[in-house]
């Protein structure tokens, strides 16, 4: 198909989960399909593919965990991408920060020949500041520079936004 992307999300104890259908001229195709499950908050933009999706997981239930308890006031958890065919089929996700520390402020933003993506993170081995996080992947979803500090921590930072120009130079 190459319609549109309808996507949404259902509130869930540990954070929400997102799902998607094609539309094709203001009716939707098919069944909703699963892109994500758990997340704190996430994003997504438009591709020549389709749709780019990025978001935050909240961590997954402990072991006896019951919904009333357990993490579901955490606010941070691991950074993944994914990219979103036409038809509405999301691959599965590249984990871009392994580490469940970056807070649910994710943005996206297509580069060039690329995905940027930036993030707030708090990594206790590096420190007690929150420092702001880049990494930037291909247009297949495969990780081209890994996640680094933006800058040289200094003090508590926080992801403002992350802006591209819309109609960047494809060969950039």
């Amino acid at each position: 198909a190459k319609g549109a992307l309808l996507l949404w999300e259902t509130a869930r104890d540990r954070g929400v989960d997102i799902d998607n259908l094609a539309v094709m001229n203001g009716k939707t195709i098919g069944i909703p399909k699963p892109v994500f499950r758990r997340a704190l908050q996430w994003q997504v933009i438009p591709s020549e593919q389709g749709a780019a999706f990025a978001a935050v997981e909240a961590p997954a239930p402990a072991a006896g965990d019951t919904e009333e308890d357990g993490d579901a006031g955490q606010k941070t958890g691991r950074v993944l991408f994914s990219v979103i065919d036409t038809d509405g089929n999301a691959k599965p996700p590249v984990v871009v920060n392994a580490e469940p520390s970056a807070f649910a402020d994710v943005e996206l933003a297509e580069v060039g020949k690329h995905y940027v993506l930036a993030w707030t993170d708090r990594n206790k081995a590096r420190g007690l500041d929150s420092q702001v996080m880049l990494s930037a992947l291909s247009k297949q979803g495969d990780i081209v520079v890994p996640a680094h500090g933006a800058s040289s921590p200094l003090g508590d930072q926080a992801l403002v936004a992350l802006i591209a120009p819309q109609y960047a130079p494809k060969g950039e």
